[in-house]
């Protein structure tokens, strides 16, 4: 788990993400937001899949780094297009 760090959140979350093979040509990129009900407890929040083109380079290059942005209002991250709600 990777635990998310803004100042635009209110509470703490962590996500855990994976990247896997799909069809010849593209990629999944599954993503579960978790949020802290009790201090050191998490519980999951979200989840998705996403397909990804083997051509969108930026975005699976920023998930596999776990380069994510916060949104301003701090309720979804992204990596390039893929999108997830923090609520």
């Amino acid at each position: 788990m990777i635990p998310i760090s803004d100042p635009s959140l209110k509470g703490n979350y962590a996500i855990h993400q994976y990247l896997y093979p799909e069809y010849h040509d593209t990629v999944g990129l599954a993503i579960t937001v978790y949020k802290e009900s009790y201090p050191l407890l998490y519980k999951a929040a979200n989840s998705t899949t996403e397909s990804v083109s083997d051509d969108d380079t930026d975005t699976i290059t920023l998930f596999n780094k776990a380069d994510y942005k916060i949104s301003n209002d701090g309720k979804t991250l992204s990596y390039g297009k893929v999108k997830i709600s923090l609520e």
